[in-house]
């Protein structure tokens, strides 16, 4: 049986329970990647190699031997854990492709695929061609809490947490431990540090010895809490009653629906806790990379509210032509096989043939297709077409490996910022078509005011009902009386009383200051559209502005206004409270989703009286 898995600690810690559960029945190897350095702490410990009647790997581990030509005989059951990984940007089409090498070496082998994360899995139980066993109910319950707070409070706030929960026994007699996720290596240890000798940092960083004595440490129960970034994300099984989140990102990028899924699933273990606790701390208007428009607490709400989507990955020709070389090498040549092992994996992507042919890392040789050396370098290396095309092209040019490896890292980031700015320049080009779709919409109000609103009127119904069966019931006589009675007029005390309040009231949010500048200015032509009555217009103009400038707190309170007007009572509130967050002295901003909360009206000035908005701000005077 081979049970891969994703990384080399989760390997480690199968190995070390399957040896101890099945020796009596079989022995259990491993196959991992080894370290390049020659150190104690770095050399592989077990038994190694595949000879085992139980083989724990990694996904890379297995492939190796694949994509080196080797055959791995007598396979029976095939599980992969975390098949999730397919969807990994980095990884996902590599494994892929090892699943499909694998049911070709072992076609009449059982396939086991394991995940607690997966969006729409009925769809890929059939890509995978596979049977769907679900399990809808957890074995133990899952608490969500969300707290916002600033960033200087959340170390007092894990610490209190963390304490709190080791402080508990379940009812099986274990301690509540916790794991705090980040977003770096660094924070990991700041945060380890600030909790006490009680917490452990935890990340690919640290030594497979010092990662050993940390996750022995957990599981006899010495530490409270392990501080970690994606390590124990991918399934290292710690027995944690409690996770936190320090932050919703991973280095400078948001986590995806699935990641945040797989880390809130290690909160509660069976047979050990009574109940899981997640607990995300996030900070209002922060955020990790100045290319993001997204603040925390709206990625926060996302995470929480999101589904997962389907797995569908679609490969460049750097994937695809790094798993064609490694099909290549497995099906030996054989064109139709290697087409056939293609056409099994999950992923899709343009045929590579060609282009490597182009380039001669292959070549056709009567029905057999021939690696060339740097073929052969693609598949055992993991390396795509582009990647080994720099790499000939720079050691023809450059004698010094440090330059040479120099030279790669500053392609890559060359890459990286272009992609960025492609994905900036497209958001700025449909600003104003996305504006104008919104536009389009039919603006529904949400349920909750639909059955606010019922509510009011049933009540309003029986109230007028009883007030006609009461009138019913008194004098005409009188009723004659109060009709011919002339209107009582009010004191001029009462008056200038009214008047004062008048006053007060347009005090209460005062109209926005404009800009001295002869330049065009888009919100303070935002702010005419609204006024002339072309509230599309504003919406346009403004959506394209908050687009570029998402921290601009002005404009994202006059976009505000429009979804006021438009009746878009949720997009206001978001707008506004987006506002505040970006200047905590915009007192406009704040007074408005204050005014929200409570279920005040408030004005909008200079409002044309042609039209009288749907939402629950109103013309003065009207």
């Amino acid at each position: 049986m081979l049970f891969l898995v994703p990384l080399v600690a989760l390997a480690n810690q199968k190995y070390d329970r399957f040896s101890e559960k099945y020796k009596g029945i079989t022995q259990t190897s491993i196959m991992t990647g080894t370290s390049r350095l020659n150190l104690p702490e770095t050399r592989a410990v077990g038994n190694r190699g595949s000879g085992g009647g139980i083989v724990v790997g990694t996904y890379e581990g297995v492939d190796n031997m694949l994509r080196k030509g080797m055959k791995l005989n007598n396979i029976g059951t095939v599980v992969i854990d975390e098949v999730q990984t397919l969807e990994d940007p980095e990884r996902g089409h590599r494994l892929d492709g090892l699943i499909a090498r694998l049911k070709y070496v072992a076609p009449k082998a059982q396939f086991l695929y394991l995940s607690a994360t997966i969006g729409s899995p009925h769809i890929l139980a059939k890509k995978l061609h596979a049977s769907l066993v679900p399990y809808a109910e957890r074995p133990v319950a899952l608490e969500r809490h969300l707290i916002f707070t600033e960033k200087d409070a959340k170390v007092p706030y894990i610490k209190k947490l963390v304490f709190e929960e080791f402080n508990k026994v379940s009812s099986k007699g274990y301690k509540g431990q916790t794991i705090v996720f980040t977003n770096a290596r660094t924070r990991c240890h700041s945060l380890a540090e600030a909790i006490g000798s009680m917490a452990a940092p935890y990340h690919a960083g640290l030594t497979s010895q010092e990662r050993r004595q940390v996750e022995k440490k957990f599981e006899e129960g010495k530490l409270a809490c392990v501080v970690t970034t994606a390590a124990l994300a991918a399934g290292v099984d710690f027995p944690a009653s409690q996770v936190i989140f320090d932050a919703l990102a991973m280095g400078i990028n948001w986590l995806s629906v699935q990641e945040f899924h797989q880390m809130m699933g290690r909160a509660g273990r069976p047979d050990y806790h009574d109940i899981g606790r997640v607990v995300i701390l996030a900070e209002p208007g922060a955020s990790y990379s100045r290319e993001t428009k997204l603040t925390e607490e709206e990625v926060a709400i996302q995470l929480l509210k999101g589904r997962m989507e389907e797995v569908a990955p679609v490969y460049e020709i750097e994937e695809a032509s790094e798993e064609f070389a490694a099909n290549a090498v497995v099906a030996r040549g054989n064109e139709k096989d290697i087409a056939g092992i293609g056409a099994s994996m999950v992923g899709e992507g343009d045929d590579p043939l060609s282009e490597m042919m182009k380039h001669k890392l292959v070549r056709k040789n009567g029905t057999a297709l021939e690696l060339s050396p740097l073929g052969r370098v693609m598949a055992e290396h993991f390396i795509g077409m582009n990647r080994v095309l720099a790499i000939d092209h720079l050691v023809r040019e450059m004698d010094e490996p440090l330059e040479i490896i120099a030279e790669l890292a500053a392609l890559d980031e060359e890459e990286a910022k272009e992609r960025r700015r492609g994905e900036k320049s497209s958001v700025e080009k449909n600003g104003l078509a996305r504006a104008r779709e919104l536009s389009s919409k039919k603006q529904e109000p949400p349920a909750w005011v639909a059955k606010r609103k019922e509510q009011n009127a049933a009540v309003k119904r029986e109230h007028t009902k009883d007030r006609v069966e009461r009138a019913g019931k008194r004098p005409v006589e009188r009723e004659i009386i109060r009709e011919t009675k002339a209107p009582r007029r009010a004191t001029k005390e009462q008056e200038e009383r009214i008047e004062r309040k008048k006053r007060e009231a347009n005090q209460f949010i005062p109209a926005p200051k404009r800009r001295k500048s002869d330049e065009w200015d888009a919100v303070e032509a935002g702010i005419d559209a609204r006024r002339a009555g072309k509230y599309d217009d504003a919406l346009g103009i403004l959506l394209a502005w908050v687009d570029n400038h998402p921290r601009d707190s002005r404009a994202l309170t006059e976009l505000g206004k429009v979804y006021d007007l438009r009746g878009s009572r949720d997009e206001a509130y978001s707008c506004y409270q987006r506002a505040a967050a970006a200047d905590t002295q915009n007192r406009e901003a704040i007074d408005r989703m204050n005014a929200y909360l409570i279920g005040i009206t408030v004005d909008i000035d200079d409002q044309p009286a042609s039209r009288i908005p749907t939402g629950v701000v109103k013309k003065k005077g009207t």
